[in-house]
């Protein structure tokens, strides 16, 4: 009992600490790269900006005010845990962006601020996203989205609601090339978040045939902690009876396990294939 509650309390700890850690390289990005050359970044900050130009009040402090009202609104659809995540992300990501100095080291170049910009703020979503926190706003929209659309790519669903957001910044500030430039960042925002969530999903697929079948699945399921799954085959030319081992496992363990195979038997036969998504115990979860 106390190892399980030391292990959620570990866990917690690591959760809050991405969260933090997601905050303060969303606020690098806004406002290191994109807000000292006015590049809108969309979603609930990107509005918080455009008032910050036309009123100069307080990114963070509008941010919080802004999010008020959709956290009532996406309270039902999305559960209260999710809410509760969100809203620490929001608050968190209100108070770094406040308190992260507005400073331009990315220089005059508008792609190149919109680029490393767009990238870091990408990383900092996906890496809350992986943990189930968002940071509020036009990330509700996009849970609530992906709720009703689950094979829409999440990259993809951000930048529509983005692109919605991008055009009113455009509009009130009466430029187009910024526009442009938001596009830029946007896109460049979407892949990353999309790389990054893809990171915990992808895995590989292994396929192995051997006589030596039962020394591999013990290797599988005590050195590599994989669970194995074992398929009846048939060889078509010699009709002889055959045992096919199918595994799941981290892209990461893949090499080590061809050399652990080589040294058990040299003559098995493998197959592997990339998998863009497993879902299940000892990955994902399918409420993920």
């Amino acid at each position: 009992m106390k190892k399980i509650r030391k292990k959620a309390l570990k866990d917690f700890i690591f959760e809050i600490v991405t969260v933090l850690f997601g905050a303060i390289g969303y606020a690098i990005g806004v406002n290191l790269f994109l807000q000292p050359l006015q590049i809108n970044m969309g979603g609930v900050t990107g509005i918080a900006t455009v008032i910050n130009i036309l009123t100069n009040a307080p990114v963070g402090i509008m941010i919080i005010i802004i999010n008020v009202p959709l956290i009532i609104m996406a309270w039902r659809m999305l559960g209260l845990p999710f809410i509760i995540r969100s809203a620490i992300g929001m608050f968190l990501m209100s108070i770094v962006i406040d308190l992260v100095p507005v400073i331009n080291i990315g220089g005059t170049d508008m792609l190149l601020n919109c680029v490393f910009g767009g990238a870091i703020m990408g990383f900092s979503i996906g890496l809350m996203f992986t943990k189930g926190y968002s940071m509020g706003g036009s990330d509700f929209a996009v849970w609530m989205l992906k709720k009703k659309f689950p094979h829409m790519s999440t990259g993809i669903i951000y930048f529509i609601v983005d692109a919605l957001v991008i055009s009113f910044a455009a509009f009130a500030t009466k430029s187009t090339e910024q526009l442009l430039y938001s596009a830029i960042t946007i896109f460049v925002c979407q892949k990353v978040i999309d790389l990054v969530m893809s990171m915990g999903e992808g895995a590989e697929m292994i396929y192995i045939i051997s006589e030596k079948s039962d020394e591999i699945c013990e290797c599988l399921t005590v050195k590599f902690d994989r669970g194995v799954t074992l398929l009846n085959g048939k060889g078509y030319y010699t009709g002889n009876e055959k045992q096919i081992i199918m595994c799941a496992m981290p892209r990461a363990q893949l090499y080590p396990l061809l050399r652990k195979l080589k040294e058990i038997d040299p003559g098995a036969f493998i197959i592997t294939g990339k998998a863009n998504k497993v879902l299940g115990e000892g990955f994902m979860s399918l409420e993920g």
